[in-house]
């Protein structure tokens, strides 16, 4: 009976020790998702701003193209010149 006793009181000793080892571990991995998430929106903020970036030097880059085109077209001699002639 006292055998009992004592290994239903180790077990239960061993089981409170688990617990708190694992609540432990638990706290520490709660923080360690916190940090990744933290890292994630900032990845996906960074993306966003490649993204619109890209956007805007593809937008700048057809503006440009769009106005040289422009210029190159208006030192080209017009048709009606060489008709009257």
């Amino acid at each position: 009976m006292w055998e009992k006793i004592y290994n239903a009181l180790s077990t239960l000793v061993t089981i409170g020790v688990k617990v708190e080892k694992h609540e432990k571990e638990i706290d520490f991995l709660r923080t360690e998702m916190r940090q990744v998430s933290t890292m994630l929106h900032e990845v996906l903020a960074e993306l966003r701003n490649v993204k619109q970036q890209r956007e805007s030097d593809r937008r700048e880059v057809n503006l440009f193209i769009e106005n040289e085109m422009l210029k190159f077209e208006r030192r080209l001699p017009s048709g009606k010149e060489e008709n009257e002639k």
